[in-house]
C-alpha cells in the first residue's frame, strides 16, 4: 500500500511541472513578451516616428519661420525691411510699416517690395506687365550705383561703408566677399571728424575736389601745395600755377572759405579766383583795374 506522504509528493511534483510548462510557454521563463502591434496598414519592420504636421496658420504666426534657402537676414537694399508674406517668402519692404497680421508691407510702387530670390509672384496687381518682385540685389547695385557715383572719385569708383556708419571707403577695385572693405589697397578714406579736404590731402573728399578742378591756359594744377603762414602750413591746397601768377579753382575758394579762410576779400571778383584770373591774363577782356588784386591775409 502506498504512503499518503508519497501520493502528497507525487500530486505537487505534477503540479509543479505543469507550472513550468506553462511558464516556459508564455514567456514568463525567459523574460520576454510576444510583442503587441497595432494593426494600422503600416509596415511594421518601419518603427520611425511621423511627426505631427503643422497648421498654416500656426506657421505664419511665427516671426522666427524663415525659409532655409533664404538669406540671413540683413541682406535687404538701404531703407528695406525685412519681413515674410503668408506663405513663408523672405521679402523686403520699403517701409518699416508691415502689417504682422496679413504681413503686407504698406509701401507702394514697383520697387515697394523685393524678393532675394527670383521668380516670387507679386500678388499685389501693381501693373499688368509685372509677375514677379524684383530681385533685391538688383536694387542694392543700383543702390551702390548711385552712391557711388555721388561720393566717390572715378579711379576709387565703388563704394563701400564701414562698420560704425560714420566713415567710407572707395575702392579702385572690388569689395571684399563681406562687402565690408576694398579687396586691394587702391582706395581712398572719407573724411574723419575734425578733418577738411585740406588737412586730409589722400581723402576722397579731395579727390572729389580735384576732379572738378580746371586750370586755367597757360597754369598747371599742382595738386598738394603746402601753404606759407601759420595758419596755412599744415595744409595741402591744390593750385593753378602759371608764370603770370598763381590762383585757385572756384570749388577750392568756397572750401576755403567755409573753412574759416579768405574773410579778407572778396571771392567772386579777386584775381585769386582762376575764373577772374583767366578772364584778366588769359582772355584779355578784363584789367587789372576792373578785378580786386588784394592779397588774403592768411594766404600771403
Amino acid at each position: 500500500m502506498v504512503s499518503p506522504m508519497y501520493i502528497m509528493l507525487g500530486i505537487g511534483a505534477v503540479g509543479l511541472l505543469l507550472v513550468l510548462i506553462f511558464s516556459i510557454s508564455s514567456g514568463v521563463g525567459n523574460k520576454t513578451l510576444p510583442p503587441s502591434f497595432a494593426k494600422t496598414g503600416v509596415d511594421q519592420c518601419d518603427r520611425t516616428p511621423v511627426p505631427k504636421p503643422v497648421r498654416r496658420n500656426e506657421v505664419v504666426k511665427k516671426s522666427s519661420y524663415i525659409l532655409s534657402s533664404i538669406p540671413p537676414v540683413g541682406a535687404c537694399p538701404t531703407g528695406y525691411t525685412n519681413f515674410n508674406d503668408v506663405t513663408g517668402n523672405y521679402l523686403c519692404c520699403a517701409s518699416t510699416n508691415i502689417d504682422p497680421y496679413s504681413h503686407t508691407c504698406s509701401a507702394k510702387g514697383v520697387d515697394g517690395v523685393c524678393s532675394m530670390t527670383p521668380g516670387i509672384e507679386d500678388t499685389r496687381n501693381v501693373s499688368g506687365d509685372i509677375k514677379h518682385y524684383p530681385l533685391c540685389q538688383e536694387i542694392g547695385a543700383q543702390q551702390q550705383a548711385e552712391i557711388s557715383g555721388r561720393l566717390c572719385p572715378r579711379r576709387y569708383a565703388n563704394y563701400v561703408a564701414l562698420p560704425g556708419g560714420l566713415q567710407h571707403k572707395c575702392c579702385a577695385g572690388p569689395l571684399s566677399p563681406s562687402g565690408t572693405d576694398c579687396m586691394s589697397n587702391q582706395s581712398c578714406m572719407s573724411l574723419a571728424a575734425g578733418q577738411n579736404v585740406f588737412s586730409a590731402p589722400t581723402s576722397c573728399e579731395k579727390e572729389l575736389l580735384l576732379e572738378k578742378i580746371q586750370c586755367p591756359p597757360g597754369t598747371n594744377l599742382v595738386p598738394s601745395m603746402k601753404g606759407t603762414t601759420s595758419k596755412t602750413k599744415e595744409l595741402s591746397l591744390p593750385i593753378c600755377v602759371g608764370v603770370t601768377g598763381n590762383c585757385f579753382a572756384p570749388a577750392v575758394l568756397a572750401k576755403l572759405r567755409s573753412a574759416g579762410f579768405l574773410l579778407d576779400i572778396d571771392i567772386e571778383k579777386n584775381v585769386l579766383n582762376c575764373d577772374v584770373y583767366n578772364k584778366v591774363y588769359v582772355q584779355r577782356i578784363m584789367n587789372e583795374s576792373q578785378v580786386e588784386t588784394t592779397q588774403a591775409a592768411d594766404l600771403s
